[in-house]
């Protein structure tokens, strides 16, 4: 299994187990350690993390993804509430 197929596999941990709050942009993800909580600002083209393996390889961390399966998530789940 691949760092990047590792690291998804935890964001849709963190993402089906967790509310993420978020305002604007900002996204606030639990660590998956339960030491607290990493920003995830959400930019199309280049999302950032405070998390130290985003600081470390410039590269989407599971917090990122979770952020991504997240809004995917809920985004499906509001289309199901438009269907007749």
């Amino acid at each position: 299994m691949t760092a990047t197929t590792r690291r998804q596999v935890k964001a849709i941990q963190i993402a089906t187990h967790n509310t993420l709050l978020h305002s604007g942009r900002v996204w606030i993800v639990p660590s998956q350690s339960g030491s607290g909580n990493y920003r995830v600002y959400d930019d199309p083209e280049t999302p950032f993390c405070t998390c130290p393996d985003f600081e470390r390889h410039h590269a989407r961390c599971k917090h990122i993804y979770a952020v991504e399966y997240y809004q995917l998530r809920e985004r499906l789940i509001a289309g199901k509430g438009n269907r007749k």
